[in-house]
């Protein structure tokens, strides 16, 4: 669990040294990790920029300017503020997830706010990945930028401060398969996200 979120801590480095990071920037650094070999289970990198809601429609002229001309933003409910995926590589395998609201379902939502309102890396809740043809259990491993120079203290400062949340969407079973193997298969490995025995927690076994 460490590996992601040092990849993530990579990326947040990138953003130190700019303001921004235009979409073929954010790529260049994904491309330069060699995501199957050191970081099994990550499926890519992401950039995920907190909107409100009465600014969507400038928010997506903008990305379609910046080379996504089908850029579109998948919501629903009424929230004042939008938590949307704004990059996602290697884009050929995560696709069907650009343009998410992470804000528009509670255990997204949970993770992304928890980041942003401490300044700390965030673990999410158990959920399935959009771009997990198997559907297996998931994760997403958020970790918040904030704007060079600040150093924000209260949740509302964290707010103000905020450039955006990078993260990582976790396959579990990929991130952990061959875990038993390293005691010759004489230990049993069960991981769970709340109650232990609890099918609807369990996440690898």
């Amino acid at each position: 669990f460490n590996q992601p979120l040092q990849g993530l801590k990579g990326a947040r480095g990138a953003y130190a040294a700019t303001t921004s990071l235009s979409r073929r920037q954010f790529q260049a650094y994904v491309e330069s990790r060699d995501l199957t070999t050191e970081l099994p289970g990550i499926r890519g990198f992401g950039f995920v920029a907190r909107v409100q809601r009465k600014n969507l429609a400038t928010f997506i002229a903008a990305e379609r300017a910046d080379f996504a001309p089908y850029f579109e933003v998948r919501t629903q409910g009424n929230a004042e503020d939008l938590f949307v995926i704004k990059f996602l590589e290697p884009i050929a395998n995560n696709h069907a997830a650009l343009g998410l609201d992470l804000g528009q379902e509670p255990v997204r939502r949970e993770a992304a706010e928890r980041a942003m309102n401490s300044g700390q890396p965030a673990l999410s809740g158990k959920l399935t990945l959009v771009q997990d043809a198997l559907k297996s259990p998931g994760l997403l491993y958020i970790l918040p930028v904030y704007r060079h120079g600040a150093d924000p203290v209260t949740p509302q400062q964290h707010q103000a401060a905020l450039v955006g949340l990078l993260y990582a969407p976790i396959a579990v079973g990929e991130l952990l398969n061959g875990l038993s193997h390293i005691a010759d298969n004489s230990i049993r490995v069960d991981l769970w996200d709340g109650v232990v025995g609890d099918a609807a927690t369990l996440l690898y076994d």
